[in-house]
């Protein structure tokens, strides 16, 4: 799977879509740039980015690629809401 594959994934996973509303994608902030944002029913912004990395696999000996996904500090993507 690649990251792009993920965004998607996840952009449109219906978990999601009852807590949270799409927001943007490819969104740059002051501080840092966010795959995907979306708003909670507060009005809060979650910032997530999806990166592929290289990592080890306990089964495997050479390196396995490892899509991980992180959660952006709120003052991470305040201002994406003006970009």
């Amino acid at each position: 799977m690649t990251e792009r594959e993920l965004e998607d994934l996840l952009w449109d996973y219906h978990f999601f879509m009852e807590l949270l509303k799409q927001h943007k994608r490819q969104s740059s902030s002051s501080v840092s740039r966010a795959d995907l944002v979306f708003v909670d029913s507060l009005g809060r912004l979650l910032g997530m980015e999806v990166k592929k990395e290289r990592g080890f696999s306990a089964r495997r000996s050479p390196p396995d690629s490892v899509l991980r996904i992180r959660c952006l500090a709120p003052h991470a993507v305040r201002d994406c809401q003006h970009n």
